[in-house]
This record gives C-alpha cells, structure tokens and sequence, in this order.
C-alpha cells in the first residue's frame, strides 16, 4: 500500500480536476492520501470524502498586499511541511509552482528518497513568471534547480502545451512529460437528467471564473440583449471581482441571469442539460489561454450542449476536432446573427461517450502512484 500526499496551494473547490482526482482515490484500497490545501475566507462547500485526509491553512484575500500575502505563503510551507514529516508519504504529487515551497524543502532536506510527481493546471510561462510575485518566482527557481531534475513525472492538460513546456524548459527529460486531460467523472452519465428542449428561446449557460477583463462577458450579455428574446443567459460564478460583479448585477434584463453563488460541481450534469449552449469565453490574450483546453469544453458535452468559444483558443483547434466535440468557434468582437449559427446536437451520443473521463483520464498517473 502507497502513501501519498498531494499539494494544491489554491483552494480546491475551484478546481474541478483536483476534485475529480481525490474521488477516485478516495476509493482506491491501494493507496492511502492525504491533501494540503487552503481555505477561502468566504463559505464554501468541501469535497465529501471519506477516506482522504485534507489538511488546509488560510489563503490570503486579493486585497491582501505583499507582505501579507508572503506571510501566508510561509504558514503555508510550514504546516504544510510538518504534515509531510509526520505523515512521510512514499510519493508526493504538487499542483502549480504555488505548491513547489514545502516539497522542495521535504525532499531535499528531510527525504531524498521521496519520488515526485507534478501536474500543471495551468501553462506558467516565462513571462507569467516575469510578473509573479518574488514567493511565486522564488518557487520557480527551486523547480528549475531541483524539481525538474528530481521528479518522475510532470503532466500538462494536452499535447500543445507539453509542446511549449519543453520548448521554454529544454532540459527537462522529455520521457518524463504526460498529457492528463480535464474531463468530468464517468458517472456522470447516469446523473445527466434529460431535458428536452423544444421551445424556440436558445438558452446559453456560462460556468466558472468570470471577468470583464479576461472573458467577453459583456459582449455576449449586449449580444443577447439585442437577440428580440431568441436568446436567454445563465452565468454560474463565485469567482469574479468587483467590477464584473457590479456590472452583472446592475444588468437587470429579463433574459440574463447571474447566480452569483456558482453551482456545486456535482450539481451541474442535473442543471446543465436543461441548456442548449454552453460557452468558453477566455480572450486567449496569451499561450496559456490560446492552447487550453478547459474543463469547461468537456463538462458541457458530457451533458449533451453544443459549445461556442473563443476563435482566438487557436491551439485548441490542433487539440480536438469541431465535428467531435459539437464545438463552434465565434468571434466574440462581432457576433453573427442568431440565424448564421450551426446548430446541431446529438445528445445522447455526447452524454454516453465514455472516452471524455476522469477515470480514464486519470488511469496513468494513479498507475505511477502504484508502481
């Protein structure tokens, strides 16, 4: 039996990936886990597990300035690397250069025998390092160094983004890089209520971090102000800040809604189908956005939606094809007539696809742990 600990600095609630992972360990009798996370100042649902211990430290707020937010970061990197010493796992698995500060010092110092495994939810290049705070950069001096060099493993979400990854860090052992895609949990299928849209209103959903300045939000809100009632917009968000906030909640349009809460992970194959459309709304401004292939695209399908995004995601195009995915790529600067759409959906087809898994997904790295 394996011992484990995984390391994800941010909160995991806000990713869905994490959570999909601890589930299916939570059931896994060969290998025992323990997570080190934090916690939101604001209430927020945790994962119901039952075997997977997780331990958290409290995450600064965006207001925080640096000398704050330093603080946390060192809390964290200690009762973090307390936990380490006293659970001694047999394999550590960090989430983002956030996380690398205590498995950098536990392995080096306290267990150099530890095998590392790394995951990267997003591409952190050169220049996102260039503008990260010092704790941030730091990390990545410690990865560069050491980490790359010590670990067994490094998993980016798809194949463009490895590509990159080696292309900015060419001394890293290519043998080493693994895809680990972001796709929903296999019992979905058997969660996904179907909802048979027959009325002639379109209904659009939008799920996840919203912001006036990363997504076209707006511009799809003015769209569907303009749509003479063809068109309606849900936007499920706990993940915003101030100015999106004010902006959403000062529409009052009949035809957009703004559910300011989110919506629980685990809810969304029985509110999903009740929608037509779901959109990915990133500006892809750079190579992380541009070659990412959001958790988002693969929820939306497996709950039988057509999905419209960004044509500026130009990598995902290299990643999957339109036709397999029932995905359309909109210019969001100038949105066509509601009737120049494509709109075609095979939904029970998309919901029983068992390719787009967590499980299966997931089967390698859970299979490195074991080994």
């Amino acid at each position: 039996m394996k011992k484990l600990a995984v390391i994800h600095f941010l909160p995991l609630e806000d990713y869905p990936p994490i959570l999909n992972l601890l589930a299916i360990l939570d059931d896994d009798p060969e290998i025992i886990t323990k997570a080190y996370s934090t916690q939101k100042f604001k209430k927020v649902e945790s994962p119901t597990l039952k075997n997977v211990e997780i331990q958290r430290s409290k995450l600064p707020t965006l207001k925080s300035n640096r000398i704050v937010r330093s603080l946390y970061y060192i809390n964290f990197i200690w009762k973090t690397l307390r936990g380490l010493i006293a659970y001694r796992p047999d394999l550590i698995l960090y989430y983002d250069p956030f996380s690398i500060g205590p498995i950098y010092l536990y392995s080096k110092y306290f267990n150099p025998n530890s095998i590392v495994l790394g995951h990267y939810h997003e591409l952190f290049t050169s220049e996102w390092y260039k503008k990260a705070m010092l704790m941030v950069r730091l990390f990545h001096n410690w990865e560069k160094s050491y980490i790359y060099r010590k670990v067994d493993w490094i998993s980016q979400t798809n194949e463009e983004r490895v590509r990159l990854f080696l292309e900015q860090n060419p001394l890293v052992d290519k043998s080493k890089l693994h895809v680990v895609p972001n796709y929903p949990p296999l019992i979905w299928k058997d969660m996904v209520v179907k909802v048979s849209n027959n009325d002639n209103i379109l209904k659009l959903v939008y799920v996840g971090a919203i912001s006036l300045r990363n997504t076209y939000i707006k511009e799809v809100c003015e769209w569907v102000d303009k749509s003479e009632s063809l068109m309606t917009l849900d936007i499920y968000s706990n993940n915003y800040d101030k100015e999106t906030y004010s902006y959403l909640t000062n529409l009052k349009k009949d035809y957009i809604k703004f559910y300011y809460k989110g919506i629980a992970y685990d809810d969304l194959p029985k509110i999903l189908p009740k929608y037509s459309v779901g959109l990915i709304l990133y500006k892809a401004d750079d190579l992380n956005f541009k070659f990412n292939a959001p958790n988002k695209l693969f929820e939306y399908y497996r709950c039988g939606l057509k999905v419209w995004c960004s044509e500026d995601m130009i990598g995902l195009k290299n990643i999957i094809s339109e036709e397999e995915l029932n995905l359309e790529y909109l210019n969001f600067n100038n949105l066509p007539h509601l009737k120049e759409l494509i709109f075609v959906q095979d939904r029970k087809n998309m919901i029983l696809n068992s390719k787009y898994s967590a499980e299966t997904a997931l089967k390698e790295l859970i299979n490195a742990v074991k080994v």
